[in-house]
């Protein structure tokens, strides 16, 4: 019997959907083995936004992970642009290596940052940005606390190696969110966790541009690290689907 494969939970990026990771959910489910896969709504995007509380993202990553854990689940957590803030502080007391001491089964297993914020603890987003925000693909309204996507800006520096019918529907996706993401600090980061941690570098992205990936990889690096490369712009479980799955199944 084949062994069951870890559960890989997609914590979409700023103004990123789970519609976003469809083509690489489905990728990985047709895959011999399948490897199921699911992606979370971020309370601080979309509609709920205007309402959202600063660590409800958080919450939310941590309450999923927390869910298939205690259902014996091992489970693969990746965030993703923005979303590698809330994710690695979703992490600790949810590490297999900490829950097979307490006689319990499942837990996270290895956490995955594509093109991700890697945060010490104390730190938010627009402190690591030098206080510019809001950034310049955005617009603000609402009182300053609503950040919404400029479509033609965002197709170029997120989706610049697509198709063009490609960039016009994914950047169509994006939504309104919560400035509260880039003032909150990042407390309890998992860069001291005993859990496997890969970075995949993406780089020929416009969004986040490769020498900040390497600084940032460099500010946190020790033993329990890996990291891939692949040759896409912002958002390769998009533009690549069959070399991210690649990757992935080495960890699942």
């Amino acid at each position: 019997m084949t062994p069951d494969r870890a559960t890989i939970v997609w914590v979409p990026g700023l103004l990123y959907t789970p519609a976003h990771y469809t083509p690489i959910i489905a990728a990985l489910a047709a895959l011999p083995v399948p490897i199921p896969s699911l992606s979370i709504p971020m309370p601080n995007y979309g509609p709920g936004a205007p309402s959202a509380l600063p660590y409800d993202d958080l919450t939310l990553v941590r309450a999923t992970c927390s869910d298939l854990v205690d259902a014996g689940k091992d489970v693969i957590l990746i965030g993703h642009s923005y979303s590698g803030v809330p994710v690695c502080q979703a992490v600790r007391g949810l590490e297999r290596s900490l829950r097979q001491k307490e006689g319990k089964a499942g837990g996270i297993v290895r956490v995955v940052f594509i093109a991700a914020f890697l945060l010490p603890d104390g730190m938010s987003t627009m402190q690591y940005s030098g206080g510019r925000l809001p950034p310049p693909w955005v617009t603000v309204d609402e009182g300053g606390v609503l950040w919404r996507p400029k479509r033609d800006l965002c197709m170029k520096l997120f989706f610049q190696d697509l198709p063009p019918a490609e960039q016009e529907r994914w950047a169509d996706e994006l939504v309104v969110a919560n400035r509260n993401n880039c003032t909150t600090p990042v407390r309890r980061a998992c860069w001291d966790v005993d859990v496997a941690k890969t970075y995949v570098v993406t780089t020929k992205d416009l969004g986040m541009p490769l020498e900040r990936q390497r600084t940032m990889m460099k500010d946190v690096w020790d033993e329990s690290w890996s990291a891939d490369e692949i040759g896409s712009g912002h958002a390769p479980f998009l533009s690549k689907v069959a070399e991210l799955v690649e990757i992935l199944e080495r960890y699942a």
